[in-house]
Formats: structure tokens, C-alpha cells, sequence
């Protein structure tokens, strides 16, 4: 979210650019700093009950996923950092539109014979322009597809341990995660897949920890985190209401009372987030989500039926 707010406040004054990034965090960091020497901190113990399998330790299956999952994680980390990305969609708008954003010193839209480097959600991008600008570099841009790819499994593995799973089964969770091939694949390209699959891992963890903690401000933490995911890629809009269904559908009526104000502000912390996109594209495109034909790119399928899924 942070990201998403210098990045549009700085295209207000034309000062997207390594200085004003610079300045920008450094404002940041000194706030955060001071809030943190005069908020106070407030520690709360729980008692959480050990099973019996947890109490035992984990065994030699469970440290050869964890041994495996970490050397997935850091080799995809080293071909991230010495292996600039090269995918094809990489090359031919998430990074060009980065380096006209730095350009201009503005995300306002600009001439170009691709559109999808003007319509599409921009989210993943801002964070790679940042590391690209303050690095002086491309060497980190595909870093924030690699943190995406890795804090997926940090939080399914929360998710778990959230719905009463033993610590076993947040192992599961997380190798789950880290050894689809997609992913692996998707970790060190530069790509924003797997960024968007993290905001709605953590979409979907805010709501169920809310179901068990009864902690209304959840609620706003999971509309920061849907509010990102609709901002990163357009495939959030599918994938995030059968989650939404799915989980607060069984809430009992007294949780729906308690979450009724929470629920209002997220979904206008999910409006206030993509509202400047959203206004570029319904300026350019007569919508705010974008054109289903844009510059000669059609995004929707030419025939739709049971043939179509083998």
C-alpha cells in the first residue's frame, strides 16, 4: 500500500525518479521509526495447545521438504539476481513501462503501440520501478516475483496453522506451494503471477483469522490485501470472490454484525487504491477495468465450451 501511494503522489509532482523515491522512503522510514518509539507495545501471550505429533518434533521426512523448499527458494533467488529478466511478456510491457514511467517521471499514460503497458494493473510494476530506480539497475527487478513466490508459502502455511492444522500440515502447505511448477517457473521471470497470488493468500488468511480471532481491524487488512491483488493483475476479479464465498458464507450472523462497519471501509480501502488507475483507463478506454481488445490484443477466448479445457 505504501508503495501504491508514493508512487501515485510522486506522478502528482513529476518527481517519480531516484531522488524523489529516496526522499520519499526516507520520509517513510523516519515515520515508522518514530512510531515505534512512541507507540507503546502491547504483547499478548496466548496459550496455544500442543498435540501430541507437534510435542514429538518434526522427523526426517519433515526436514528434507523444509531442506528442499529452501533450496528451491534460494537457487530461484540467485538465477533472480544473476539472471535479469527476459521473459516475453517481461520484455514487452512490464519493464518498458517502467523505464517511460521513469522517463517522464510520471505513471500518466504516454504514447505506445502496446497497450497493455497503459491498461493493465500496475502493482507489481511500482514496486519493480522502485527497486529499479534506487538500484540503478535491472539486477533486482525480478526480485519481487521471487518475494512473491516465497511469502505465498509463508502464508498458506499461516492459513493452516490458523484453521487447527499441526505444524506438519503448515510444512505440507508451504511445499505445496513452492514446487508447483508454474511457480518455480514464474519465481525468477520478472512476471507478477506470483505477486498477485500472494495478496489473495493474504486476502484469504485476514478473513479466516478474522473468523477465529473476531479482530474487526482483520477486515481492513484483507481489504488492503484485495485492494493490492485487484492493483497487481486483472485475474484477482476471478479468483478472489469464490474465496470470498467460500469463507464468509458459514459465518455465523453475530460475526456478520460484527463486521458489517469493518467490511464498508475495506471495500473503500479496495476503491481508494485502484482509484487512480481506474480513472486513467475509463479516461483512455471508456472503463476503468480496460478494453477487451486493446491495440489489436484480444483477451478473451475465441470459443468457450468443454473442448476448450483439454
Amino acid at each position: 500500500v505504501l508503495v501504491v501511494i508514493l508512487t501515485e503522489a510522486l506522478s502528482l509532482t513529476g518527481w517519480v525518479s531516484k531522488n524523489g523515491l529516496t526522499a520519499g522512503w526516507l520520509i517513510i522510514d523516519l515515520g515508522l521509526a518514530l512510531a515505534c518509539s512512541v507507540v507503546p507495545k502491547i504483547i499478548q501471550s496466548k496459550e496455544t495447545a500442543v498435540d501430541a505429533e507437534n510435542a514429538d518434533g518434526l522427523i526426517w521426512p519433515d526436514y528434507i521438504l523444509l531442506t528442499g523448499m529452501g533450496s528451491i527458494a534460494l537457487i530461484s533467488a540467485l538465477i533472480t539476481v544473476v539472471a535479469p529478466p527476459n521473459h516475453g511478456d517481461v520484455m514487452s510491457y512490464h519493464l518498458p513501462r517502467i523505464v517511460m514511467w521513469l522517463q517522464n517521471g510520471s505513471v500518466s499514460f504516454y504514447p505506445t503501440n502496446d497497450g497493455r503497458q497503459l491498461s493493465q494493473p500496475p502493482g507489481a510494476e511500482y514496486a519493480v520501478m522502485q527497486f529499479h530506480a534506487l538500484a540503478s539497475s535491472d539486477r533486482f527487478d525480478g526480485i519481487v516475483a521471487w518475494a512473491g513466490f516465497v511469502l505465498v508459502a509463508l502464508v498458506a502455511s499461516i492459513s493452516v496453522e490458523k484453521l487447527g492444522g499441526s505444524l506438519r500440515l503448515q510444512i505440507l502447505a508451504a511445499a505445496f506451494c513452492l514446487t508447483m511448477p508454474q511457480s518455480v517457473l514464474i519465481a525468477s521471470s520478472g512476471k507478477n503471477d506470483c505477486v498477485v497470488a500472494f495478496f489473495i493468500a493474504a486476502f484469504a488468511c485476514y478473513l479466516i483469522a478474522f473468523e477465529i480471532d473476531r479482530d474487526r481491524n482483520l477486515l481492513l487488512l484483507a481489504g488492503a490485501a484485495l485492494g493490492v491483488a485487484l492493483f497487481t493483475k486483472g485475474t484477482a476479479f476471478f479468483f478472489t470472490p469464490p474465496l470470498l464465498a467460500a469463507i464468509v458464507l458459514k459465518w455465523p450472523k453475530s460475526l456478520w454484525r460484527e463486521a458489517t462497519k469493518q467490511l464498508a471501509i475495506a471495500a473503500a480501502i479496495v476503491v481508494l487504491i485502484n482509484a487512480a488507475q481506474w480513472g486513467r483507463n475509463a479516461m483512455l478506454l471508456k472503463s476503468p477495468f480496460g478494453s477487451s481488445n486493446e491495440w489489436g490484443v484480444k483477451y478473451a477466448n475465441d470459443s468457450i465450451g468443454p473442448r476448450t479445457t483439454y
